[in-house]
């Protein structure tokens, strides 16, 4: 699918009148092969250098994990580290310079050897002050050890020392913005789940687009297609539990921006229940509130917990009142106080044509 994608798109670039005459890359050949054979004009490829430090790192990875060095220097994390970060400093210094870069990794190896015939002053500072020297970040500052493993990390680093690596890794340039944007579509199209035969497949991949060149304000812009397009913020019994927690944690601002926006908050569990047994759209078996009403749900279940804080301790109990009519009581904005003066007052039969419902 890569590949089909980046040759359709070189080829369509010509009529626009542009020509994409280099690109950047991992070395994947399954993207470049497609592009020298099917693309109609010269294309020069690039290698990425943090998927080239990626690559390395998970070589030196694999390498600690496979084989066993006797007798030899532990390949641990940290010298991994380390030997990735001298790639780092080797390739940096002699950016644009194919042969620099070659003389300087094939030198990595034996500098952290002990041999420091071929090292550069830029970055090796034993030639400044042979006697002192010690590495900052091998173990105990000595110099790594062993013939088996020498060996094994010259084969290492010599594939990244070859003429045709050096020419692509020179340039040493990268591609976060294309890495950027994989990952903002990727957390709206995952890869886990298959939504290239859904409809909604365009519109996830269009989200990740609109969200890269305009951040989240794109999601305030008014459609301009002829239907009514609201956004609706759906959650399972979220009318009880998460909006409220979400308003009464915010501030007017942001439920005014909200109300701006024309978001909606809708409640799944009531479609679940319904089994949309009516003749009604999704939407309307959601139980879909505006900003201002879930606001407003928000201000009467605040004080309906404060009314029924009143209770605890009196006629809260399984003997007497259980929690579900506490919460009704509550809800209609009766507390414990209102019920004795009426009592008082009245007496039992006042009690009970406050609590009852007219026939």
């Amino acid at each position: 699918m890569e590949p089909a994608a980046a040759v359709e798109l070189f080829n369509r670039a010509p009529d626009q009148s542009v020509k994409f005459s280099v690109y950047t890359g991992d070395d994947d050949s399954t993207t470049e092969a497609p592009i020298r054979e099917k693309v109609t004009y010269e294309v020069e490829k690039n290698s990425d250098i943090i998927h080239m430090k990626r690559s390395l790192t998970t070589s030196l990875y694999n390498l600690s994990q496979n084989e066993k060095f006797d007798n030899c220097s532990p390949l641990s994390q940290k010298v991994i580290n380390y030997l990735v970060k001298c790639f780092s400093y080797v390739t940096a210094q002699n950016k644009g310079d194919s042969k620099g870069i070659q003389a300087a990794i094939k030198s990595i190896v034996p500098h952290d050897f002990g041999d420091h015939s071929s090292c550069e002053t830029g970055w090796c500072k034993f030639k400044s002050n042979p006697g002192t020297y010690k590495h900052k970040e091998l173990p105990y500052g000595k110099d790594m050890h062993g013939k088996k493993l020498e060996l094994e990390l010259n084969n290492i680093f010599n594939d990244y020392s070859t003429d045709a690596v050096a020419e692509k890794l020179a340039p040493l340039t990268n591609s976060p913005r294309n890495e950027a944007l994989n990952s903002v579509i990727g957390s709206k199209n995952q890869k886990i789940t298959f939504y290239g035969g859904s409809e909604s497949n365009d519109f996830r991949v269009a989200c990740g687009v609109a969200q890269t060149n305009l951040r989240y304000t794109y999601i305030s812009t008014k459609s301009r297609t002829n239907k009514n397009v609201v956004t609706v913020l759906l959650g399972h019994n979220s009318l009880t539990f998460d909006i409220p927690v979400l308003l009464r944690n915010s501030e007017s601002a942001f439920k005014e921006r909200l109300q701006a926006m024309d978001v909606f908050f809708a409640d799944c569990l009531k479609l679940f229940k319904t089994l949309v047994r009516e003749n009604k759209t999704v939407v309307e078996n959601s139980g879909v509130v505006s900003a201002s009403h879930a606001a407003e749900d928000v201000i009467y279940l605040d004080r309906r917990h404060i009314l029924m804080q009143t209770f605890k301790g009196n006629l809260h109990h399984p003997q007497y009142l259980k929690k579900n009519m506490i919460e009704k009581i509550s809800g209609s904005g009766l507390a414990f106080q209102d019920l004795q003066r009426v009592y008082g007052r009245f007496g039992k039969e006042g009690l009970i044509a406050t609590l009852s419902q007219p026939p």
